[in-house]
């Protein structure tokens, strides 16, 4: 709740906040507060309606689906393009910590790493190219 609508809504803020306002500006702000207050409602009962009117219609439309036997799953594949979403999988978790693989390679005589992600760095690119595999950059444990 905004820090005006809480002094609007507590009568002894709202006195504080309006203690040097002239009689006539406060006729002028009840009377706004009125007018918008109006507005308001007739804005929600408006939005109520058409809800409710929508609401009508697609009941018409169901009982419309049942009259005729239509399979409302057909129905909605027909219109949507795709069948009902199907659920993934999900992974069993282990203890192992998942690792992203470092490779380990050679630029300038500085041993580097790459972590798989991204652009692969041209040394291990053309050495792949020239016949070595990708595994051979793991780093070997001793």
């Amino acid at each position: 709740m905004t820090p005006c609508l809480k002094t609007l809504l507590s009568p002894r803020s709202l006195r504080a906040t309006l203690k040097e306002a002239t009689p006539k500006q406060l006729d002028d702000a009840l009377s706004k507060f009125i007018m918008v207050s109006e507005e308001m409602k007739d804005a929600h009962e408006k939005k109520q309606q058409k809800e409710a009117e929508e609401l009508q219609k697609l009941e018409q439309f169901k009982q419309h689906i049942i009259e005729q036997g239509i399979d409302f799953n057909a129905l909605s594949k027909l219109m949507t393009g795709k069948s009902k979403a199907k659920k993934k999988p999900t992974k069993i978790a282990t203890n192992k910590p998942q690792t992203t693989p470092i490779y380990h390679y050679e630029k300038d005589g500085e041993m580097k790493q790459w972590n798989g992600k991204g652009d692969m760095p041209n040394v291990i690119k053309k050495s792949i190219e020239n016949g070595l595999a990708l595994s051979d950059f793991l780093k070997k444990d001793a």
